[in-house]
């Protein structure tokens, strides 16, 4: 960690990692990725090189970056520069300074998160349902869920809920998602959180199971 990978130890990461996506804006807009990974840098070089491409083909792009926990934001800021060779070609948001955009403490009026273009939204999974409101309004065209199998275990049925839903609106909005995880599942129903994959209708998990 801190540190940018050492290619030479590594000769199958050049081919995957060198170029960014080669697609057209339309295939893009419907791919889906659940990657498996068991080193952070790793995941870390394919969040920075997918936000890359995906900002070359529209340069307007929002994306919201869940991250395991409040920790982890600096450490993924530095792999995000280590890896541009300066400073990322985004804003970086990260959402829990905007204090007065969370609903706490009773707060029925909050204020909007600023909505920036070529933005990268970070926010750690405790406070995602905090920022619920503020984030659905932003109105993102990407997701990334960094250790995503620990999503489906947030504590509180407020956060569960507000993970599902910030989902279903980069679904309905025909955005893209990238899942990072070394664990993906346990157990066959541990799947049904990523319905950024469109293998399966939200709700409707059950029938996809009876057909696979």
């Amino acid at each position: 960690r801190g540190k940018s990978i050492d290619m030479a130890k590594r000769p199958w990461l050049p081919r995957i990692y060198n170029q960014p996506f080669q697609v057209d804006a339309q295939g893009l807009h419907r791919r889906k990725v659940l990657l498996i990974f068991g080193r952070q840098c790793e995941k870390s070089t394919t969040l920075a090189n997918m936000a890359m491409a995906m900002a070359n083909l529209e340069p307007y792009l929002r994306l919201l970056y869940v991250t395991a926990s409040e920790t982890n934001i600096q450490d993924v800021k530095q792999e995000l520069e280590l890896y541009a060779g300066g400073p990322f070609p985004f804003q970086i948001m990260e959402v829990s300074s905007f204090k007065q955009s969370a609903q706490r403490s009773g707060r029925t009026e909050i204020e909007p998160l600023p909505k920036v273009d070529r933005g990268l939204y970070i926010v750690d999974r405790y406070n995602i349902a905090a920022y619920r409101q503020a984030l659905r309004d932003v109105g993102f065209d990407a997701l990334i869920g960094d250790e995503a199998h620990l999503l489906k275990n947030i504590e509180g049925a407020a956060a569960v809920k507000a993970w599902y839903e910030i989902q279903q609106d980069v679904l309905n909005r025909g955005g893209r998602f990238l899942y990072l995880t070394a664990t993906p599942a346990t157990v066959f129903d541990d799947l049904e959180q990523f319905i950024g994959l469109r293998e399966w209708a939200p709700g409707f998990f059950e029938d996809y199971k009876a057909r696979v």
